[in-house]
């Protein structure tokens, strides 16, 4: 399914390329995200109990396993993508990046772990791999929107809350945040653990004083 490919940079961790995987990947969050919160999700197929959509077929999906089970999962999707724009165009306001390439925007989403690792370490090597495979595709900005219980875990990666918090008919409600890939300084300051990757992988740091003032608008909006 899709274009992806296994990258066995941990035992544990995979890029989803097989069946079986793909319906691990779609029990998973149909428990954690469906069953457990009672997510009325429209998408979900609750007679397999399985959750999946169009967007899986263009994305690099990554799963960690633990002694056999699915323990985590997430996904990434890049623009340019008429499926992706349709689907988070005005949730995410994508216009609002119109100065950057398409090519470099990325939407991380689907992010789901089993209740058997609750407490647990597992969305490190997922965070990793998120930055990872960005950095190989020149990836500048990752946007994800969250629950409010997930935005200490983004935020804690180096991600920021660029607007206000949205109502979703299914979610609730949802924070939208974004990672600059190559935003050192930040990176530094808010101690990401993305910080020694991005000066190990040499990333050098580029200016953008119309993303930088996005954020700080929105941080004098709250505060």
């Amino acid at each position: 399914m899709g274009k992806n490919e296994r990258i066995d940079l941990l035992p544990d961790m995979r890029v989803v390329s097989t069946a079986p995987e793909w319906l691990d990947v779609a029990r998973l969050r149909y428990a954690a995200c469906v069953a457990e919160h009672g997510k009325p999700h429209p998408e979900a197929d609750h007679s397999a109990r399985t959750w999946s959509d169009e967007l899986d077929q263009e994305s690099q999906t990554m799963a960690v396993y633990e002694d056999g089970r699915i323990a985590s999962t997430v996904r990434m999707n890049w623009l340019p993508s008429a499926r992706l724009s349709k689907r988070c165009g005005e949730t995410l306001e994508l216009r609002r990046f119109s100065e950057l390439d398409p090519r470099q925007i990325a939407v991380c989403s689907r992010l789901a772990v089993s209740n058997f690792m609750r407490g647990a370490v597992t969305a490190k090597p997922l965070f990793n791999k998120i930055y990872e495979l960005g950095l190989q595709r020149d990836t500048v900005l990752c946007l994800a929107d969250c629950a409010r219980h997930l935005l200490p875990l983004f935020c804690f990666y180096g991600f920021r809350e660029y607007s206000s918090p949205l109502v979703d008919r299914t979610a609730g409600i949802v924070h939208r945040v974004a990672l600059v890939l190559d935003d050192l300084r930040y990176l530094d300051e808010s101690r990401s653990p993305f910080a020694p990757i991005a000066r190990a992988r040499q990333v050098r740091m580029r200016e953008r004083p119309w993303l930088e003032s996005m954020f700080v608008a929105h941080a004098m909006q709250g505060s």
